[in-house]
């Protein structure tokens, strides 16, 4: 089975909205290369809320991804970007559980080639029923 993606129609207003909806899709899926070409080797993937918060470099960061649950599906509602900010914001749906997210994603500089060199991730699980 595939996952379901779904995105703003207007991401390919801008280069970077369109490496976020990228990024994520490649998180999601697997694609470990996309991640580590658009990453700094010395990313730190802030996850806030948890007891083990930061993950510290690419290859830890893709570690950590791998143990993720397959993902049925990524619902991005909006992405923003401002100069070496960018934040997105949507649903993620597992096997039996669906969360909300919200990534701050910081780049090296304001570029069109910066990598990324940090992440905040803020998570909350949808309530069951």
């Amino acid at each position: 089975m595939s996952m379901m993606f779904t995105y703003p129609k207007n991401c390919g207003n801008s280069p970077r909205m369109t490496i976020m909806k990228d990024y994520l899709f490649a998180s999601a899926t697997g694609d470990y290369a996309y991640l580590k070409e658009k990453s700094m080797e010395s990313i730190i993937w802030e996850r806030v809320g948890v007891s083990s918060p930061n993950i510290t470099g690419i290859e830890a960061l893709v570690e950590k991804l791998a143990d993720i649950p397959t993902i049925q599906a990524l619902h991005i509602q909006d992405i923003i970007t401002h100069g070496k900010t960018a934040a997105v914001h949507g649903t993620v749906e597992l096997q039996q559980d669906i969360y909300h997210f919200c990534h701050i994603f910081i780049f090296a500089s304001a570029g069109k080639q910066a990598k990324l060199t940090k992440i905040s991730s803020y998570l909350i699980p949808e309530p069951k029923a």
